[in-house]
């Protein structure tokens, strides 16, 4: 019976199709905000431009919100809404993009090692909601998201972050299978205590292919409390 299992897995693994075609390197440049409303309460915002390849042209930019709430100093659950814009072809002369709707749910846990590292454990659940794009319809998927980090501060202004985030989705009446791996290495620059710089690697294995991305984020915190 497992080894049946195991075929099946692997015949998904390489049998999926691609829901659109994609680069094979690109730059995602990001920008993040967190406000911190209460001891307990914080309003997560993320913008992000992705481009095709390593020019300027874009094959993605989006938009996700969200409430957290802090249970403890461990653990904290978050819950919002995105929207994303996707380049329909990789031609350039294609103007067309596709509109995602996204709500997503997530738990997050943090386990601090000694005085310097942080492991973080966090699982979100996505609901994307498709528009109709030329030559494919409206569609709905679901897809689950498990990502591990570990976070190591280097002096009082430098840390090293390393992240595996692996998900499973659900589509177009198939069953919950595999949709990606994302392993990344980041290195960043802490200017003040509200505003850091990460730039890092992005290694993306999807079923059919592989992508390299560069990757650009600036983060700024804010607080209304004192």
């Amino acid at each position: 019976m497992w080894k049946r299992g195991i075929y099946i897995y692997f015949f998904f693994m390489v049998a999926v199709e691609l829901p659109a075609q994609r680069p094979h390197t690109g730059v995602w440049l990001g920008f993040q905000q967190h406000i911190k409303l209460s001891s307990k309460w914080e309003w997560h915002n993320d913008e992000g431009y992705r481009t095709q390849d390593h020019s300027l042209q874009a094959q993605q930019f989006f938009y996700r919100t969200g409430i957290r709430y802090r249970l403890d100093q461990h653990l904290q659950a978050a819950s919002g809404m995105a929207l994303f814009f996707h380049r329909v072809s990789l031609s350039p002369s294609s103007k067309e993009f596709g509109f995602e709707k996204r709500i997503w749910q997530e738990l997050e846990d943090k386990i601090f090692i000694g005085n310097a590292f942080q492991w973080t454990h966090r699982m979100r659940l996505e609901e994307r909601f498709f528009s109709t794009v030329d030559k494919l319809p409206a569609d709905v998927a679901f897809r689950l998201r498990y990502r591990t980090a570990l976070l190591w501060p280097w002096g009082l202004r430098w840390e090293i972050q390393v992240i595996d985030e692996w998900m499973l989705q659900n589509k177009r009446g198939r069953p919950m299978m595999f949709d990606q791996n994302r392993l990344s290495g980041s290195l960043g620059y802490r200017f003040s205590s509200t505003s850091q710089l990460l730039v890092g690697y992005i290694g993306i294995r999807r079923p059919a292919s592989i992508q390299h991305i560069a990757s650009i984020v600036f983060q700024k915190n804010f607080s209304f409390i004192q």
